[in-house]
């Protein structure tokens, strides 16, 4: 869970700095925002998360070739010693 969570932090300040948000309290970045990660983590500014669960429930393109979100477990950690899953998708989901 720690590691997700680091994982997501960095996720998130590559993507601030994407846009030109510094990391830095003071001052404003090259692009001249001013925008910084502070003002992210005191509500001034905000990312809405557009991102949904995938499931089999999810709509996909009804043809003769396709076929819903499919998540299936190949390796368990009682029978394996990992836990190892794998994904088929639509393109377009």
């Amino acid at each position: 869970r720690n590691v997700l969570l680091c994982l997501s932090l960095v996720v998130l300040v590559t993507f601030c700095r994407s846009l030109g948000i510094s990391e830095h309290a003071a001052g404003s970045d090259a692009a001249g925002s001013g925008l910084t990660l502070e003002d992210l983590a005191s509500g001034k500014l905000k990312i809405v998360d557009l991102t949904y669960a995938l499931n089999d429930k999810n709509a996909y393109w009804p043809a003769a070739n396709y076929e819903p979100f499919r998540l299936k477990t190949i390796a368990t950690l009682e029978q394996n010693g990992v836990l190892s899953k794998a994904f088929s998708t639509p393109e377009h989901l």
